[in-house]
């Protein structure tokens, strides 16, 4: 476990300097250290703290009132709000506190007192945990209770004010809240009885923002001694429930909103959009192909039911890897090792600080030998046919295009030699497939001019004028085709 050392402090009242961390009032002239100090270290005297003086963890300072509380506190002790919700710790780090971990929270059978849930013994009265360690010095559990004791225990203890006789204050009051007089230091606690009275709303304070139960008497926050205002508003402790809940919801709506709109965003950007355009013009292309009964040389894995075999060989049809054998190769490789620590102190903000030894290395390196496989190609063979066989072969086209309505087909008559019906004899000619690309010529509202590739039937049914609507991505403004 780490050590810890003495922080010291300095006097503002009588300048007294180097004070250790563990005194209260200066040495000096008996002021009272003031609150929020901060402390330092003298790295030239470097002083342990003992065991059984050690306080461990690190103070925090509440979000409300900027007031440092021990890390062993659960409420504030200047305006009672809960650690949970004041999570900032001494050295200004955000800690998220969960749901998990507040209901892991234990209560103590004896003072009421919520604890940590790591925490062994009772940070109040020194009970030990349920189910825990025994703490010592200390009476054993009952066995059994009334129902009324049980309800007692389990509220927090209280003191009353010697001032204005003000009774049954809870303990985290600092200030009396019906005459506003500060809570001495010597003030005796009692254990409440279970009849205190209890009151179902709250105001909440102006200055230090604690909630504040609406006792008919209470003239001043008992958190900070501000009056309590005329205007204040008393709200049910169901509705600040209820605020609770809808303030994680409208939090957990935030986020699923960012998440949608995120998305949203993307599929805007995406999705092709309709634009509408103006006829301006016509263009196509026609293709007849002029095909050639002949005699072709050709060869393929597997051998075509007309063809004339010439010959079948054995050749390579692909390759494929094999393990050959393993090379002994040799690297150079870097790794870490420890060269000792580094050593630093934390500011507990108790008056303490935690010496944190860090672990320091540095890079050795060292060869490495290690196997790599070597791979050989080796061939895959099969059968291979080389044939002759007749076919029809497209050896010629007559292309045509134009810019209007009109589209017509070459004529392949001066070149067809093959009447279709006796059979064919080599350099007989025929007519072969008919191809034809078409296009509608539209200017958009930008006068840009784009050509649109559309299929026959709606290129014919066109009009110079007519509106043509197309599909385009967001950010162009050239046609997808159709």
């Amino acid at each position: 476990m780490a050590r810890h050392v003495w922080g010291y402090w300095d006097c503002p009242t009588c300048g007294n300097k180097h004070i250790r961390g563990d005194k209260k009032f200066c040495t000096n002239c008996g002021a009272p250290i003031p609150d929020n100090t901060k402390y330092y270290m003298d790295p030239n005297a470097v002083e342990y703290v003992s065991e059984s003086e050690k306080k461990y963890g690190a103070n925090w300072i509440c979000d409300y009132c900027n007031t440092q509380n021990s890390n062993d506190d659960l409420y504030c002790g200047n305006c009672g709000s809960p650690k949970g919700d004041a999570a900032k710790n001494y050295f200004g780090k955000q800690e998220e506190f969960t749901v998990k971990q507040a209901s892991d929270e234990w209560e103590c059978a004896y003072c009421g007192q919520k604890n940590l849930p790591e925490a062994a013994f009772c940070q109040e009265c020194g009970a030990a945990k349920p189910g825990g360690a025994q703490a010592p010095n200390i009476r054993q559990q009952p066995t059994e209770k009334s129902g009324q004791e049980k309800k007692g225990k389990r509220q927090k203890k209280l003191w009353d004010c010697r001032y204005c006789t003000k009774k049954s204050l809870r303990n985290t009051y600092r200030y009396c809240p019906r005459c506003g007089e500060p809570k001495p230091e010597d003030t005796p606690y009692y254990e409440p009885t279970g009849n205190e009275a209890k009151f179902d709303k709250h105001w909440v304070c102006s200055k230090c923002h604690a909630n504040v139960p609406d006792d008919p008497e209470t003239k001043y926050c008992p958190y900070c001694s501000t009056p309590k205002p005329k205007s204040a508003k008393s709200v049910s402790n169901k509705q600040k429930n209820k605020d609770s809940f809808l303030k994680q919801l409208l939090k957990a709506q935030k986020k699923l909103i960012l998440f949608v709109l995120f998305w949203a965003v993307v599929f805007f950007i995406l999705t092709p959009v309709t634009r509408t355009a103006k006829v301006t013009g016509f263009e196509w292309e026609r293709t007849v192909g002029i095909e050639e009964f002949k005699n072709v040389d050709e060869s393929d894995w597997e051998l075509p039911s007309n063809a004339h075999l010439h010959e079948k060989k054995t050749e390579i049809k692909s390759y494929r890897k094999v393990l050959d054998h393993y090379e002994t190769k040799t690297e150079q490789v870097s790794r870490k090792v420890q060269d000792g620590y580094d050593t630093h102190y934390r500011d507990l903000g108790n008056g303490q600080y935690e010496e944190v030894r860090t672990p320091r290395y540095k890079t050795v390196y060292e060869t490495k030998t290690y196997k790599e496989p070597v791979y050989r190609e080796e061939p895959v063979y099969a059968t291979k046919y080389y044939y002759d066989i007749d076919k029809w072969v497209e050896v010629r086209t007559l292309d045509t295009n134009g810019n209007d309505q009109k589209p017509i087909w070459a004529d392949p008559t001066e070149f067809v030699t093959y009447d279709g019906k006796s059979t064919p004899q080599y350099g007989d000619l025929r007519e072969g497939s008919k191809r034809g690309t078409y296009y509608i010529i539209i200017t958009d509202k930008w006068g840009d001019e784009q050509k649109a590739k559309v299929e026959y039937e709606k290129w014919k049914e066109a009009k110079i004028g007519d509106k043509h609507t197309y599909k385009t991505k967001r950010f162009s403004r050239k046609p997808l085709p159709e």
